[in-house]
């Protein structure tokens, strides 16, 4: 695990010892994470989701209950 004051991080995993295959987790807490896959039978590559803790609640808007340091309702403003 590599981190970054408190604001960014990187872990790194044995992607042939795991069976969903992921090599690395990346994360900007509180705006994005990032996961990085190999060898996968459907040939996912990574998945992205990105964050944005400032925005007010809207009905039609997707949250997530997330710890990101403090416990707080996040938006999703996109899944890749």
């Amino acid at each position: 695990m590599i981190q970054v004051d408190g604001k960014s991080r990187k872990l790194y995993f044995y992607h042939h010892r795991v069976r969903d295959g992921l090599i690395y987790r990346e994360e900007h807490v509180g705006r994005k994470t990032f996961e990085y896959y190999k060898g996968r039978e459907d040939k996912l590559i990574y998945r992205s989701v990105t964050f944005d803790g400032e925005r007010e609640k809207d009905p039609q808007a997707l949250y997530l209950s997330r710890e990101l340091h403090t416990q707080k309702d996040v938006t999703i403003l996109k899944m890749t």
